[in-house]
């Protein structure tokens, strides 16, 4: 999970910068976003009561690959945009 996590955060963007990530872990409820520009993808989920930490551990991990998988969709979406419209060259 960490290797997605840092292969998108670690990507140079277009303009210089690098998209964010964040996790937001509480006993009720797990959340996870990747942010660049104007792409904001925020998943997140509900932590059933007594649920065990193996099944946690599985459900976040199911959280960030959803977000991780959306976002990068996104900015491939985005980067498609502005390379019809000349602003961009891969």
């Amino acid at each position: 999970m960490e290797e997605i996590i840092e292969c998108i955060t670690s990507t140079r963007m277009p303009d210089g910068e690098y998209p964010v990530f964040s996790l937001k872990e509480t006993e009720n409820e797990i959340q996870a976003q990747f942010a660049w520009a104007s792409i904001v993808i925020i998943i997140g989920g509900n932590i059933p009561a007594g649920i065990n930490d193996k099944i946690k551990t599985e459900l976040k991990e199911i959280i960030i690959l959803e977000a991780a998988e959306i976002f990068s969709n996104k900015v491939g979406e985005y980067l498609d945009i502005l390379s019809k419209e000349g602003k961009y060259s891969p």
